[in-house]
């Protein structure tokens, strides 16, 4: 007990996951071990911390900055999660979303050109699709995605997502229809969002072979699959009450 003692202890120090330590010790003791972690996580802690525990992505990455042969739509999308599988008693964990905007970018001109607007105010949830996803033992998996109706609404000042419910989950959600691309520009998104709390938001775009085609499966080579990453952006937090506009990547904007 005095190792266990130790390993929550550090595991508290460094916020992590308690995961693996699980994963090692048995699964009748899960509950008890993740209550008494996060128990011991100072809301400090959270606050502070930028990159949610076992993003995939921690950061932007550029996989594709224009389109692969043959790959000639794309969508924008979003990946939203708590910043820590544990969260504090009293702390919101919301992200609101008023815009997502689709931008064609010609570097060599330095010109850009909107090429889809979607506006989610005083409207039903549409032209907006996603699911729920496992967040552990890894991001993404296993299983396939579920519906995530529970944790959506809609306002006024448009969608609205709730995590603090699955905090052991990550939310990937994107926009419906896809648009037609040309293949020698870059692509940015603008999202027009309040993030309220321990919630972390993240965009990133997708290119697809076409405007209908189905999903195959992943490729990180882009040679065979469907769809191919073409970016991802880096991650956000609290705006402090207020609805601001994010964009990414930060690469194609200086």
């Amino acid at each position: 007990m005095l190792q266990a003692g130790r390993v929550l202890y550090f595991m508290t120090i460094l916020g992590l996951s308690v995961t693996g330590y699980v994963g090692t010790f048995g699964d009748l003791i899960a509950k008890p071990i993740q209550s008494e972690v996060c128990s011991r996580i100072p809301i400090s802690a959270i606050e502070n911390k930028k990159v949610p525990t076992g993003a995939l992505w921690k950061e932007e990455s550029i996989r594709e900055a224009t389109p692969p042969e043959g790959y000639g739509a794309a969508l924008a999308w979003i990946n939203t999660t708590t910043v820590t599988p544990c969260t504090v008693a009293g702390e919101p964990a919301l992200v609101e979303i008023k815009k997502i905007t689709l931008i064609e970018k010609d570097l060599e001109k330095d010109t850009e050109k909107v090429i889809e607007e979607f506006n989610y105010e005083n409207k039903k949830r549409e032209h907006f699709d996603g699911a729920l996803f496992q967040r552990e033992p890894y991001w993404f998996g296993p299983g396939e995605g579920k519906s995530a109706s529970s944790i959506l609404s809609h306002t006024d000042e448009g969608i609205l997502i709730n995590v603090k419910p699955v905090s052991h989950n990550v939310y990937h959600g994107w926009t419906n229809p896809r648009v037609s691309i040309d293949n020698d520009k870059v692509l940015l998104v603008e999202v027009e969002a309040r993030i309220t709390g321990q919630a972390r938001l993240q965009m990133g775009v997708d290119y697809w072979r076409d405007l209908e085609v189905d999903y195959n499966g992943y490729d990180p080579n882009c040679q065979v699959s469907a769809n191919c990453e073409a970016w991802i952006g880096d991650w956000h937090g609290d705006t402090k009450g207020e609805f601001v506009t994010l964009r990414s990547p930060l690469k194609f904007d200086s």
